[in-house]
């Protein structure tokens, strides 16, 4: 779990950025107020 909460390292950064279909979707999940609250009643593990 600590692996999870721990900083992106510099590779998990560049790996992302590579993904043009992932990248495309972030802002549309930062602006959509539904997928946060989906994601806030997720249960905690």
């Amino acid at each position: 779990m600590e692996e999870h909460l721990a900083e992106p390292t510099e590779n998990d950064v560049k790996t992302l950025a590579r993904d043009k279909e992932r990248m495309a979707i972030i802002p549309e999940r930062l602006s959509d107020i539904s997928w946060f609250m989906r994601a806030l009643a997720e249960p905690i593990a």
